[in-house]
């Protein structure tokens, strides 16, 4: 065998799935290899020696140089495979004495001496080494101590161990690196400068040309602003304030339509609307104007006032309330109290009703007026309560109007107080406790008057349950 491949060591990266690997440099025998895996995920890396018939085996090729070693465990991504030859250095054939010539036996010598020759020069390439022209003989390294690093004493080849200061060295190296850095920068600060003094003076060049521009825009402006109105493009919103000659009128006008116009007596919303001079903040409305509007306190004041009297509806079993006599609502249960409020009948023969907003009239005392109604007692109802809005024609207390309200036998009455003015009255309580549920049974409310009065009025009536 030749030896003429000068390589005696190859690395190859894994994938976690190759476990064949080549290597091109002879070999006598399988121990003339040593195999490692090296970890390259890490830094420094770091080599683990595999084991041979453990972690690989070896093939050597029969005729060409080189072989294949497989692995029991493919090296992953982060591992590399490693061959390198070391042959022993030793010398292990026995040339016997007048023998024939062992030919085989000299020439796998000779061989194993030069893979030793390539092997020891692979590993002066890896050393430190004086240059050829070198004087110097015989350097002498001493052994290492712990935190010290070797310095040359003197020219003759000596070296020795001294004190090393990490931290004045690691300074200085952080010193010179800042000092590069700042140069750098430095640098680039100047060419910024620069370039941003000529973009200033681009700038006030340009600033000074707009400025002109502008006074000369604004001189154009002022000479063509009609002093007496604003306008939008196409003419047909604007604000005016003299339409006609001398006329003290604010005109407002959005798409062609006058939408407000303000003089010294208010402000009017469109062509025809009521002019408004004055936003009062007044609870009872007293001042009755078509000229002042109110605040939305104000409103909601007026309105807490006059419905404080009215009556719960919450569990109505049903309301009728009406304009001159005719029904204007008839509602049937409005919380779940009564499955319908079905054959009301309201009867008002007779009934005079002079303007009032009654829904039940009498004109004297022989005249009564009934309406009548159907109601299906439902479970958890046992009381129902009479809210009627009555009034009668006089001040005398023992002439009201009197309204009996009757359901299914249990009745009761509620009767005005002692004026000619609307006002909501509640009676006792009606107990619907005794009447069985799911049953309809007939209702009636009658209004009458008192003791020989002549005029009595309901304007509304409600029956709650609870």
């Amino acid at each position: 065998m030749t030896v003429t491949n000068t390589t005696r060591k190859v690395r190859e990266v894994g994938n976690a799935v190759k476990v064949t690997f080549s290597f091109d440099f002879p070999i006598l025998v399988e121990t003339d290899l040593v195999v490692n895996k090296i970890n390259t995920a890490v830094d420094p890396e770091v080599l683990t020696l595999q084991v041979l018939n453990t972690d690989y085996t070896v093939s050597i090729n029969a005729v060409t140089e080189g072989g294949t070693i497989t692995y029991t465990s493919a090296p992953i991504a982060t591992e590399d495979s490693f061959i390198v030859r070391e042959v022993g250095k030793t010398q292990p054939a026995d040339l016997p004495r007048e023998s024939i010539f062992p030919e085989d036996t000299v020439e796998t010598q000779l061989d194993r001496s030069r893979m030793i020759d390539l092997e020891l020069i692979e590993e002066f390439t890896r050393t430190f080494k004086l240059p050829v022209n070198s004087t110097i003989t015989d350097v002498v390294i001493p052994d290492p101590e712990d935190g010290k690093i070797l310095q040359w004493s003197g020219t003759t080849g000596t070296m020795i161990n001294v004190e090393h200061d990490t931290a004045s060295l690691a300074a200085a190296v952080t010193a010179a690196e800042l000092a590069e850095t700042n140069a750098e920068t430095a640098e680039t600060n100047a060419e910024t400068a620069e370039t941003n003094a000529a973009t200033s003076a681009t700038n006030a060049a340009t600033s000074e040309t707009n400025a002109a521009t502008s006074a000369t825009a604004a001189a154009a402006s002022a000479a063509s602003i009609d002093q007496t109105k604003i306008v939008d493009a196409d003419g047909d919103t604007s604000w005016e304030s003299e339409r006609t000659a001398d006329v003290d009128t604010l005109h407002g006008k959005a798409g062609g339509t006058d939408i407000i116009d303000i003089t010294a007596t208010g402000m009017r919303l469109g062509a025809s609307g009521a002019r408004v001079d004055e936003v009062l903040d007044e609870d009872t409305m007293s001042s009755d104007s078509a000229v002042k509007i109110s605040t939305q306190q104000s409103i909601k004041a007026y309105v807490d006032t006059e419905v404080a009297g009215a009556p719960n509806l919450s569990n109505v079993i049903f309301a009728w309330s009406g304009v001159d006599g005719a029904v204007t609502e008839v509602h049937g249960m409005v919380t779940g109290w009564l499955e319908s409020n079905q054959d009301i009948t309201p009867d008002i023969s007779g009934a005079t009703y002079d303007g009032h907003d009654e829904i039940l009239a009498v004109k004297s005392a022989s005249q009564t007026t009934v309406l009548r109604f159907q109601f299906v007692k439902i479970a958890g109802v046992s009381t129902v309560t009479i809210n009627a809005r009555l009034w009668a024609d006089t001040t005398n207390a023992a002439q009201e109007a009197i309204m009996n309200v009757d359901i299914g036998g249990q009745s009761n009455t509620v009767k005005s107080v002692a004026s000619a003015t609307p006002s909501w009255v509640t009676t006792s309580n009606i107990d619907v406790s005794g009447l069985s549920n799911g049953t309809t049974y007939d209702g009636i409310v009658q209004l009458a008057n008192e003791n020989g009065g002549n005029l009595a009025y309901c304007s509304a009536v409600t029956l709650t349950g609870s």
